[in-house]
């Protein structure tokens, strides 16, 4: 068996089987979170989507994935989750000792899914900004480098800019003029994409810093509109009162929507 977290849109539900007979045909879903998904996948049919995922997924190993789906921002020292019952043929709540070991796996999950998730949602971010085909983005470069060779060089021998004369041309620019145009757009480009880039990476360093569950369902509220369990935002006085769960203005939470 395989565990994987992908995008959710990457299969379809009615592709998910679970054969209690045949293990080798099971794909399952274990956990849901906003555009991801973590899924039970065989060997077998691993074979089948591997090729048309094209790598778009993150492998974890089968604790991880099992105890993190099981106990998500879980806090209490015995939980209860939903096992089978052989003598009912139902499910039913049975109690679990969350012992330090399960929560290190609950740890490890929940900070991998933040890690795709920020990933995730920057990337849509940067395809978002770049607003060009990928032939246009190829383009970018050989105009900064035409640019900076005419206003370098000019028209020295040796230092041709054909692609730079077309749009001169093309334009009704002067090549100077639209030199500096080029390069003035590049580095505007740049430093959004610098900021983008440290924005990216301080929020993947809280993540990957926190090092509880109590600390990540803090930040899974704040960042990722993803709501903490009500006792403990009881305890952080996020609540009007101890017997009141609303929110106090500031602490509310639209959620599934991120912040940052």
């Amino acid at each position: 068996m395989k565990y994987l977290i992908l995008k959710s849109s990457l299969f379809n539900p009615e592709q998910l089987i679970e054969n209690d007979l045949d293990d080798r045909l099971n794909f399952k879903e274990l956990y849901e979170l906003q555009n991801l998904s973590c899924v039970e996948i065989s060997n077998t049919m691993f074979g089948v989507y591997n090729k048309l995922w094209d790598g778009k997924y993150k492998e974890i190993d089968k604790e991880e994935a099992t105890w993190g789906s099981l106990l998500f921002s879980e806090l209490r020292d015995v939980a209860k989750v939903w096992e089978a019952d052989p003598a009912s043929g139902y499910e039913d709540k049975a109690p679990v000792q969350v012992t330090p070991e399960i929560k290190t796996h609950v740890v490890n999950f929940m900070r991998t899914f933040a890690l795709e998730l920020i990933d995730d949602e920057y990337e849509k971010r940067f395809l978002s900004m770049r607003s060009a085909t990928s032939l246009e983005v190829e383009s970018w470069a050989i105009q900064r480098h035409e640019a900076k060779e005419w206003l370098t060089y000019g028209a020295v021998s040796g230092h041709e800019t054909p692609f730079l004369d077309y749009l001169a041309t093309n334009e009704g620019k002067d090549k100077t003029e639209l030199s500096n145009k080029i390069l003035e757009k590049a580095e505007n480009f740049q430093d959004q994409l610098s900021q983008m880039l440290v924005n990216a990476h301080k929020l993947k360093r809280k993540f990957k810093n926190a090092t509880t569950i109590w600390d990540l369902n803090i930040l899974y509220e704040d960042y990722l509109g993803v709501l903490m369990p009500s006792t403990q935002a009881v305890e952080l006085e996020r609540t009007v009162s101890e017997d009141d769960w609303t929110r106090k203005p500031q602490y509310e939470v639209n959620v599934n929507e991120y912040d940052f």
